[in-house]
Protein backbone atom coordinates (compact mmCIF):
# COMPACT_ATOMS: atom_id res chain seq x y z
CA UNK A 1 0.00 0.00 0.00
CA UNK A 2 2.93 2.28 0.25
CA UNK A 3 2.89 5.12 -2.19
CA UNK A 4 -0.12 4.40 -3.58
CA UNK A 5 -1.96 7.89 -1.74
CA UNK A 6 0.80 10.07 -3.43
CA UNK A 7 -0.61 12.10 -5.80
CA UNK A 8 -3.26 13.25 -2.92
CA UNK A 9 -0.12 14.10 -1.26
CA UNK A 10 1.08 15.90 -4.38
CA UNK A 11 -2.36 17.94 -4.15
CA UNK A 12 -1.90 19.30 -1.19
CA UNK A 13 1.78 20.81 -1.86
CA UNK A 14 0.22 22.48 -5.32
CA UNK A 15 -3.02 24.06 -3.24
CA UNK A 16 -0.81 25.16 -0.69
CA UNK A 17 2.38 27.56 -1.42
CA UNK A 18 5.31 26.82 0.17
CA UNK A 19 4.96 23.40 0.91
CA UNK A 20 7.99 21.28 0.97
CA UNK A 21 7.24 18.02 2.48
CA UNK A 22 4.06 15.47 2.55
CA UNK A 23 4.37 12.58 4.37
CA UNK A 24 1.31 9.79 5.29
CA UNK A 25 2.55 7.54 8.57
CA UNK A 26 1.66 4.95 10.64
CA UNK A 27 1.84 5.86 14.63
CA UNK A 28 4.69 3.67 14.72
CA UNK A 29 6.72 5.62 12.81
CA UNK A 30 6.42 3.97 9.12
CA UNK A 31 6.22 5.53 5.83
CA UNK A 32 3.31 5.48 3.73
CA UNK A 33 3.05 7.91 0.98
CA UNK A 34 5.69 10.49 0.63
CA UNK A 35 5.58 13.52 -1.61
CA UNK A 36 8.42 16.13 -1.81
CA UNK A 37 11.75 14.25 -0.10
CA UNK A 38 13.57 11.13 -0.86
CA UNK A 39 12.36 7.87 1.03
CA UNK A 40 15.30 8.48 3.51
CA UNK A 41 13.98 12.28 4.64
CA UNK A 42 10.63 10.13 4.56
CA UNK A 43 11.82 7.56 7.06
CA UNK A 44 13.28 10.22 9.40
CA UNK A 45 10.40 12.93 9.32
CA UNK A 46 7.88 9.78 10.24
CA UNK A 47 10.26 8.47 13.14
CA UNK A 48 10.09 11.81 14.13
CA UNK A 49 6.48 12.08 13.86
CA UNK A 50 5.78 8.68 15.82
CA UNK A 51 7.56 10.53 18.49
CA UNK A 52 5.51 14.00 18.46
CA UNK A 53 2.64 11.87 18.29
CA UNK A 54 3.48 10.34 21.99
CA UNK A 55 4.68 12.93 23.53
CA UNK A 56 1.41 15.33 22.68
CA UNK A 57 -0.60 12.65 24.01
CA UNK A 58 0.83 12.69 27.31
CA UNK A 59 0.72 16.37 27.50
CA UNK A 60 -2.99 16.04 26.76
CA UNK A 61 -3.58 14.67 30.21
CA UNK A 62 -2.90 18.24 31.52
CA UNK A 63 -5.47 19.57 29.41
CA UNK A 64 -9.21 20.98 31.50
CA UNK A 65 -10.33 17.57 29.93
CA UNK A 66 -7.52 14.56 30.87
CA UNK A 67 -8.97 12.54 27.04
CA UNK A 68 -8.36 15.51 25.41
CA UNK A 69 -7.41 14.02 21.82
CA UNK A 70 -4.38 16.09 20.23
CA UNK A 71 -6.25 17.38 16.97
CA UNK A 72 -2.91 19.55 15.16
CA UNK A 73 0.82 19.61 16.37
CA UNK A 74 2.82 22.18 15.26
CA UNK A 75 6.14 23.21 15.64
CA UNK A 76 7.78 26.68 14.22
CA UNK A 77 11.43 27.23 13.33
CA UNK A 78 12.85 30.31 12.26
CA UNK A 79 12.69 29.10 8.35
CA UNK A 80 10.01 26.59 8.25
CA UNK A 81 6.76 24.79 10.11
CA UNK A 82 5.97 21.39 10.81
CA UNK A 83 2.78 20.37 11.25
CA UNK A 84 1.01 17.13 12.14
CA UNK A 85 -2.39 16.03 12.15
CA UNK A 86 -4.21 12.41 12.97
CA UNK A 87 -5.37 11.12 9.75
CA UNK A 88 -7.13 8.23 10.42
CA UNK A 89 -6.86 5.25 12.53
CA UNK A 90 -3.37 4.60 14.18
CA UNK A 91 -1.77 7.28 11.45
CA UNK A 92 -1.33 10.53 11.15
CA UNK A 93 -0.33 13.26 8.30
CA UNK A 94 2.74 15.49 8.59
CA UNK A 95 3.51 18.70 6.56
CA UNK A 96 6.86 20.86 6.47
CA UNK A 97 6.86 24.13 5.05
CA UNK A 98 8.36 27.64 4.54
CA UNK A 99 7.85 29.76 7.36
CA UNK A 100 6.10 32.39 5.52
CA UNK A 101 3.15 29.77 4.61
CA UNK A 102 -0.60 30.15 5.14
CA UNK A 103 -1.10 28.55 8.41
CA UNK A 104 -5.04 28.55 8.09
CA UNK A 105 -5.06 27.14 4.89
CA UNK A 106 -2.46 24.49 5.59
CA UNK A 107 -4.30 22.99 8.50
CA UNK A 108 -7.28 23.24 6.12
CA UNK A 109 -6.22 22.00 3.17
CA UNK A 110 -4.74 19.18 6.01
CA UNK A 111 -8.57 18.86 7.55
CA UNK A 112 -9.99 18.52 4.09
CA UNK A 113 -7.10 15.62 2.75
CA UNK A 114 -8.33 13.69 5.80
CA UNK A 115 -12.00 14.29 6.12
CA UNK A 116 -11.88 13.30 1.84
CA UNK A 117 -9.68 10.34 1.82
CA UNK A 118 -11.12 9.00 5.86
CA UNK A 119 -10.57 5.41 5.56
CA UNK A 120 -7.77 4.88 2.91
CA UNK A 121 -5.40 6.24 5.65
CA UNK A 122 -6.46 4.19 7.86
CA UNK A 123 -3.32 1.35 9.09
CA UNK A 124 -3.98 -1.84 10.75
CA UNK A 125 -2.09 -1.70 13.99
CA UNK A 126 0.98 -4.27 13.94
CA UNK A 127 1.00 -7.41 15.94
CA UNK A 128 1.16 -11.03 15.52
CA UNK A 129 3.38 -11.15 12.82
CA UNK A 130 1.45 -8.37 10.59
CA UNK A 131 3.18 -5.80 8.73
CA UNK A 132 1.91 -2.23 9.50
Amino acid sequence: MTGELDWFLEDLAKQVPQTRRVIWLSSDGLVRSQHGCTREEAEHLAAIGSGLKSLSAGAGAFMPIAESKVTLIVLAFEDGILYQTPAADNSSLMVTADAGVDDGLMAQRMSDLVKRLGDHLKTPARGDGQDA
